[in-house]
């Protein structure tokens, strides 16, 4: 995957990277193109982050694995996967 020039185009990656996993329940935030968030969490290559309703780092993924981002996801706000 080639790394976006622009915040649209991370938008989108992030979109495309969780299409079809149904985590509409969850909103999906996407680092600014200057990586704020990547500069200050760790400069992972491609990571993703789930943070809990305290604001804390419950999932820490350096490498984004949408699959077990859903079961983490799904694990932390106690759903089923029928949910």
């Amino acid at each position: 995957v080639e790394q976006p020039d622009s915040q649209q185009q991370r938008v989108k990656l992030a979109h495309d990277s969780t299409k079809g996993l149904d985590i509409k329940y969850a909103p999906v935030l996407v680092d600014t193109i200057s990586n704020q968030v990547w500069k200050k969490y760790g400069r992972a290559p491609s990571a993703a982050y789930v943070i809990d309703q305290q604001g804390k780092i419950a999932v820490r993924q350096a490498w984004i694995d949408p699959p077990a981002l859903k079961i983490a996801l799904d694990k932390l706000l106690g759903r089923t996967p029928e949910n």
